[in-house]
């Protein structure tokens, strides 16, 4: 969800935060449980292996319709505001990190690709965004398929990320992937996961607004 002023963008991020995800597993576990018991009670009496297999089919339909309930109505309360006096991300109102664009912030931009599917599936790009000013990071990022990667705003400035190798003669180029590594610590803890449309927009209105330190496409 995208709010906007003629100069400042705010979104609400993390539309599947602990809370929901928490929620899903235990309707999950619950639907299953119960489905069986009903189906192995009243339907399927001296199959409880089949009753439990059609439990669980029906319990992935509760959960998912539970998911898509609860992702349209339980927000996580964190906010990321894009202004020209300010970017910050925020919690109920109480910041969590606020940066000033008008001095220098160093922008930085990496990905790297799922090699095992749970919630993203496998082969998908986890893309980020990291601005840090005065060791404080403002983090964000969204999962893309590998056709939507390459029609990114800026998609050749996000550097696959990967472990420095100890024979690797390039120091640059491995001073650059250690500080892509912290910054990707700092997305793993406290990034602000956003839908690929409002990703999107995050970063067509800081090339905009702020030509001084962002990167040139």
């Amino acid at each position: 969800m995208t709010h906007s002023s003629p100069q400042t963008l705010a979104f609400t991020v993390d539309h599947e935060h602990s809370g929901i995800r928490l929620v899903g597993c235990l309707t999950l576990l619950a639907s299953v449980v119960l489905f069986t018991l009903l189906l192995n009670t009243f339907v399927f009496p001296d199959a409880l292996l089949l009753s439990g297999l059609i439990a669980i089919v029906l319990g992935v339909l509760v959960t998912n319709g539970v998911d898509r309930l609860l992702k349209g109505r339980w927000h996580s309360g964190r906010v990321l505001t894009l202004s020209p006096e300010q970017l910050a991300l925020t919690k109920h109102d109480t910041p969590e990190a606020v940066l000033n664009p008008q001095l220098q912030v160093n922008a930085l931009f990496w990905h790297f690709i799922v090699k095992r599917g749970s919630r993203v599936k496998k082969g998908w790009h986890v893309t980020a965004v990291a601005l840090e000013q005065d060791d404080t990071y403002l983090t964000f990022y969204t999962f893309c398929a590998p056709d939507k990667f390459e029609e990114l705003p800026m998609s050749k400035s996000f550097t696959l990320l990967a472990k420095p190798k100890k024979e690797d003669s390039d120091l640059r180029q491995a001073g650059i992937m250690r500080r892509l590594l912290r910054a990707e610590g700092h997305r793993n803890q406290d990034g602000a996961e956003m839908t690929h449309e409002d990703f999107v927009r995050a970063i067509l209105y800081l090339q905009d607004h702020f030509t001084a330190w962002m990167p040139k496409p």
